[in-house]
């Protein structure tokens, strides 16, 4: 990755955005205690971070990855500055020739808007005039006139179930904030001040992931606590 190329998009994208070029100052007028504070310039060479990398004592490039960005979650973003900053690993990994790594406090925006615009930042290698296209599978929506008796019953029932489930969760939810409910005390429960470690991977199954996480919070319950259904 070529740090001048990127700067040169940074430009027309990441500073076209205002609160990627302003400050969080205090001003206890507001609500809150704090306000936007738009700077006129920005020094890029303050976001967009090099290390310099030793790649012949490198022995594993996903580990490596894996402990930078582990290092790096135990540091703050400086509020003198606008709270986002870009480390580029020029290091070839399992699944990637070079490793982007993106750090930004939350209020500049969620997980998809942030991606949507990194994604925009990027350009195809085919066409460097051209944004990346993700690809997208197309469903198939079944005829109504297929759908008979049992098809609308079936689809009324999930309805049913994802409106009570959705209401149990809600109420847990509140009830846990509310300190009526506690989490369960087990060994993968720390104190907030230790210290966490991020895994990277580049592919991910949702459902098994959901799947996995289930299971697993059922055993935890079962066997530290109380089971919750």
């Amino acid at each position: 990755m070529n740090p001048e190329v990127i700067k040169a998009s940074l430009v027309h994208t990441f500073l076209k955005q205002p609160r990627f070029c302003s400050l969080q100052v205090e001003d206890k007028t507001v609500k809150g205690g704090l306000k936007w504070f738009n700077l006129k310039e920005v020094n890029l060479d303050n976001y967009l971070i090099v290390p310099n990398l030793d790649i012949n004592n490198i022995e594993s490039p996903d580990k490596f990855v894996e402990d930078y960005v582990s290092n790096l979650s135990k540091t703050g973003i400086k509020m003198p500055l606008p709270m986002w900053d870009i480390h580029l690993l020029n290091l070839k990994t399992t699944g990637a020739e070079s490793v982007t790594v993106f750090r930004v406090h939350h209020s500049l925006g969620d997980g998809i808007s942030l991606m949507s615009l990194f994604v925009a930042c990027t350009r195809k290698i085919s066409n460097p005039n051209e944004p990346p296209t993700i690809p997208m599978v197309k469903k198939v929506n079944p005829s109504k006139s297929s759908e008979g008796f049992w098809g609308k019953f079936i689809k009324l029932w999930l309805a049913i179930l994802l409106f009570w489930n959705t209401l149990v969760d809600v109420s847990m939810f509140i009830a846990t904030s509310l300190s009526l409910l506690n989490d369960t005390k087990t060994p993968l429960k720390g104190p907030l001040s230790q210290s966490r470690r991020f895994v990277r991977r580049s592919t991910i199954n949702d459902v098994m992931l959901a799947v996995t996480e289930a299971g697993l919070s059922r055993y935890l319950n079962r066997k530290y606590g109380v089971l919750v259904t």
